[in-house]
């Protein structure tokens, strides 16, 4: 599962990168909505829960 998961996140982040430079908007705006769509990319990729499932397995701390 992971690597299709990794492969499948970077399908759509080169998707999303190339559909935003497809939309027609002034180059600042372009900079930042692709500053904003690898933030929101990221925070979708890191897994939030990977610290918490760990010390739950370790039996706490």
């Amino acid at each position: 599962g992971r690597a299709d998961q990794a492969a499948t996140a970077g399908l759509l982040l080169a998707l999303g990168l190339s559909a935003l430079f497809l939309i027609p908007m002034p180059e600042a705006q372009l900079f930042i909505s692709l500053l904003f769509y690898i933030k929101v990319a990221y925070a979708f990729a890191v897994d939030h829960y990977l610290a918490a499932g760990s010390a739950a397995q370790g039996g706490g701390a």
